[in-house]
């Protein structure tokens, strides 16, 4: 009898405990793939639905091949170069950073194509970059196998893992903490949920990049909540790799992860939970990192003489994270394409001032320590143009819904994704220029101007002049997906006729014209497009 009662409460108790998957390993998830292979597109780039074409007339004489989108694709190409040279070396945050081999040969490399083009005073100006530079030397990310999640659950290396600055070199290599999901770390996520000793999980949602993501900072706040580490999983296509200093934690480990490796693991937290068993989900961080300190970075400067001092600058950064093939690849090619075209026009009324800065991705900043460098600046500029992000293909989602990803499939679009123009003293003249971008050049911008100029002009700010540019962040905005290919050709030619335009524009203008501020009278005298406009040509890549 008393044998008999034990046997039955065993098995009462038996059956009150959570019972392993029957789906197999990981309740049926299937395992998340590698990173995405960094010297290849994560999208799909087809020629039978090939980028919007263009078709703009040659003049004899004036140079205008040099802005032909095959001749730009060819710099572009070169300048990505320099980031794989980067990969190759080993680098662990590989790309064009500043302050590293690979930027100041990307920097060297400009202001040589200065030279070759003809402008006067190409120098490579260096300067002491001031603060340290977080370098990671080794890490890891696991999720830790458990055979309450499924029969055969092993531990799952997540391989789009990359720790983001500033994490400490974890005592003892390594930590094992439960995991939490913070949603998207706002109130109502948070409510009720304790991350104290956790690893937070928080879900990324790029809009349409990281720079426009209500999740930046969310990370830090879940440290001083408690967390002892972070993951941020972004919402993104493949498993790229991401790397952006909004999304780190001060010295608690915190990653980022790639869209199929953050799909993973939030349904593994949500199937856990539903099984009763997310007590015994844990994460495993490792991280190993260096401050490098003594570090010199610098700025490619040039110009081409005009008839007075006074200056219009036009900078475009050349630093660059992974391959950096929108973000600033493409600014840099539009440079130094603008450079050797407008090398070749008739001597401009104002001096032109090419400026290749550093310090955008990295230590340093390059246009503060330009502006520092030359005094005469604050007197003798009239406007500074930025290129930045000139020419991604737009990546936008799509009508399938994606099997192992958050939401629909990402598809590319055939159009660069629209820009916001920016002017800082909204002159009624610039602005007016800038009209032109979409209706004479084909630029896709947003239907309206304002006098925000986010990205790298900050530097300039203290020369208390008119800035301006157009600028947008795609999906891949700080990752490896940002990649040569999502570059097309067209896209450069479309950006570098509209600069060449515009410059030109304001160069003749009356200086008032240009520093006017909003609501100043003002009756255009532009011409039409004519035959400026877009027409069927296609720019092939080479």
């Amino acid at each position: 009898m008393r044998n008999g009662l034990i046997l039955f409460l065993l098995t009462l108790a038996a059956a009150a405990m959570p019972i392993a998957a029957d789906d197999g390993a990981w309740f049926g998830t299937p395992v998340p793939p590698g990173a995405s292979d960094p010297r290849k597109p994560v999208m799909k780039y087809d020629d039978v639905f090939a980028p919007v074409p263009v078709d703009f007339a040659h003049r004899p004489g004036r140079g205008d091949e040099l802005l032909d989108g095959a001749a730009l694709k060819k710099d572009h190409r070169r300048i990505v170069g320099f980031s794989l040279e980067s990969l190759d070396a080993g680098d662990k945050v590989w790309g064009r950073r500043a302050a590293t081999p690979a930027f100041m040969h990307v920097i060297e490399w400009t202001v040589n194509e200065f030279k070759a083009a003809g402008l006067r005073d190409a120098k490579v100006e260096r300067y002491a970059v001031p603060t340290t530079m977080w370098v990671p030397r080794s890490w890891q990310l696991q999720v830790v196998g458990d055979p309450a999640f499924g029969s055969g659950t092993q531990t799952v290396t997540l391989q789009s893992a990359f720790p983001q600055p500033g994490g400490a070199t974890i005592p003892g290599g390594s930590l094992t903490a439960p995991v939490v999901f913070a949603g998207r770390g706002t109130d109502a996520d948070l409510a009720g949920r304790d991350v104290k000793g956790k690893i937070a999980v928080v879900h990324i949602r790029p809009e349409p990049s990281l720079f426009g993501s209500a999740e930046q900072g969310v990370a830090g706040r879940m440290v001083d909540r408690g967390a002892v580490g972070v993951i941020n999983a972004v919402e993104g296509p493949g498993n790229a790799l991401y790397f952006d200093t909004r999304f780190a934690c001060g010295k608690a480990p915190c990653f980022m992860v790639g869209g199929q490796d953050g799909w993973f693991l939030e349904q593994v937290i949500g199937k856990a939970a539903g099984a009763g068993v997310l007590d015994r989900l844990k994460i495993n961080v490792g991280l190993s990192s260096d401050e490098k300190s003594g570090l010199t970075s610098a700025n490619g400067v040039a110009i081409i003489p005009g008839q007075s001092g006074k200056r219009i600058i036009l900078n475009a950064h050349a630093d660059g994270y992974f391959q950096g093939g929108d973000d600033n690849a493409s600014g840099l090619a539009v440079l130094v394409g603008l450079a050797r075209y407008l090398a070749r026009q008739p001597q401009p009324r104002h001096t032109l001032m090419f400026v290749a800065s550093g310090g955008h991705h990295g230590p340093g900043n390059g246009p503060a320590s330009l502006v520092a460098a030359h005094p005469e600046l604050k007197d003798d500029t009239l406007l500074v143009l930025n290129l930045e992000h000139v020419a991604y293909l737009d990546v936008v989602r799509g009508k399938t819904r994606a099997v192992n990803n958050t939401g629909m499939v990402w598809e590319t679009s055939v159009t660069e994704s629209a820009k916001a123009v920016g002017v800082t003293n909204e002159s009624p003249f610039l602005i007016d220029l800038w009209s032109r971008a979409p209706r004479c050049y084909g630029v896709a911008t947003y239907q309206s101007a304002g006098a925000g100029v986010p990205g790298d002009l900050g530097g300039y700010r203290t020369l208390g002049v008119p800035m301006t540019q157009m600028i947008q962040s795609g999906t891949f905005y700080h990752s490896s997906g940002d990649v040569y290919e999502a570059v097309p050709a067209e896209g450069l030619e479309r950006a570098a006729r509209f600069h060449a335009f515009l410059i030109e524009q304001v160069d003749r203008a009356a200086d008032a014209l240009v520093t006017a501020g909003k609501g100043t009278p003002y009756k255009s005298t532009l011409l039409d497009c004519g035959s400026l406009a877009t027409g069927t040509r296609s720019s092939q890549q080479p």
